[in-house]
């Protein structure tokens, strides 16, 4: 099973979401999304612990800003 996180971008309509799983295991690829390591924070031994596993990161369409 896979979890998400939402990443800000700066403007905010560059964020973006990341699907990783807690296995370490790589998420299945999409056409749409580029693959990238994440860094995450994980329950270890009573307490937690970074962790870098493989992601899949959708970027939203965007349209082009228009001039008012």
């Amino acid at each position: 099973m896979c979890r998400s996180v939402f990443l800000p971008g700066d403007p905010a309509r560059n964020g973006s979401v990341a699907f990783w799983r807690p296995d370490g295991v790589a998420p299945p690829a999409v056409a749409a999304a580029s693959v990238t390591d994440l860094t995450v924070v994980l329950p270890r031994d009573g307490g937690i612990e970074a962790a870098r596993v493989p992601a899949v990161l959708l970027l939203r369409s965007r349209p082009p800003l228009r001039p008012s």
